[in-house]
């Protein structure tokens, strides 16, 4: 994902299009991009909950409904290991 991202932004640069191109404007197609997943222009709260609940059910290791401080450890580990968050 991180890959197609920064294609797309080396592809804008070239065509001069991110030079017109806002902070404000930047920040809102980053946050479209990742929470507006029908891409209609419009997040519902289902969209912006699903990454959160995803990633809920992946650092809940034992599905207990609960995240305690030994699966944060796992996660984190995880992560510093080079691993993807779901």
């Amino acid at each position: 994902m991180k890959k197609i991202l920064f294609t797309a932004l080396l592809i804008s640069l070239s065509s001069g299009s991110i030079a017109q191109m806002t902070g404000e404007q930047m920040v809102a197609g980053s946050f479209f991009n990742h929470y507006d997943r029908n891409q209609d222009g419009q997040v519902t709260r289902k969209e912006f909950l699903t990454p959160s609940m995803q990633r809920f059910v992946y650092i809940d290791s034992n599905h207990d409904g609960i995240i305690d401080g030994n699966e944060v450890n796992a996660f984190v580990l995880k992560m510093l290991q080079g691993g993807q968050p779901q």
